[in-house]
């Protein structure tokens, strides 16, 4: 199926499937509310010329804007394989480029507790706040992100709404569960024309022909539950 003399490597492989490789993609039924959204961010980010870069690129903005009217309190919610880390890791990148100081950890199954590497960070942060002088630092909220929140034991996630109560920080969760005190900002999902898009990206992007016909991205979700992440190893082990 694949020619391997047009590849320099394979492309599905994890680093170029890792979350932050491959751009989050919408689905169209969401461009109709990021054209309403301002391009003037564009001074703050390098925007390339291309439609699709342009739509993701206003897709973060827009979720962006979105978090700010939550007071930076969200979740992203949805089922495994369906994109929130790939969502999540350009998010990150919008809320440092302007100017939030972010404590990140992502979790692992049966991962119910937060590292004390955390923990730490917090004090650091806590006391990088107190030292500065408030004539000139203009202040931005501070935002825990955790990855895998639905981990956590109940008595943890009491304690880190607790923290971010106390401290006035925000906070940004993916789950595959719902929060109940924490608004959602977006619920990620698949389809065969999302999957047909990272298949393409992944194959333009070294040179390949896009080989699959698009019935074929039915049957996988089918086969793999929805899950895309799995789906791209199954792909991995095909080109291998």
């Amino acid at each position: 199926m694949f020619n391997r003399n047009n590849l320099l490597h394979n492309p599905f492989s994890t680093k170029n499937t890792s979350p932050g490789k491959i751009p989050y993609y919408f689905g169209k039924e969401f461009f109709s509310l990021f054209r309403e959204v301002s391009l003037d961010f564009q001074e703050n980010f390098q925007i390339s010329h291309d439609k699709a870069a342009q739509q993701f690129y206003q897709g973060l903005y827009y979720l962006y804007l979105k978090f700010s009217k939550f007071e930076y309190r969200s979740q992203i919610i949805g089922p495994h394989g369906s994109g929130k880390t790939t969502l999540l890791v350009p998010l990150i990148n919008i809320l440092e480029n302007c100017n939030h100081k972010i404590i990140s950890v992502t979790l692992h199954d049966n991962k119910q507790k937060l590292p004390m590497s955390f923990w730490k960070n917090c004090k650091k942060l806590k006391e990088w706040i107190k030292s500065q002088d408030k004539t000139d630092y203009k202040k931005k909220t501070p935002i825990i992100v955790i990855d895998g929140y639905e981990q956590l034991s109940v008595s943890q996630r009491k304690k880190i709404l607790q923290l971010c109560f106390t401290e006035k920080w925000g906070i940004l969760a993916t789950t595959h569960k719902i929060i109940r005190q924490i608004p959602i900002l977006f619920r990620t999902k698949t389809s065969p024309e999302i999957l047909e898009e990272i298949v393409n990206y992944l194959l333009k992007k070294n040179g390949q022909t896009p080989p699959f016909d698009h019935s074929l991205y039915f049957t996988l979700l089918e086969q793999y539950h929805g899950n895309i992440r799995d789906i791209l190893f199954s792909l991995y082990d095909l080109y291998e």
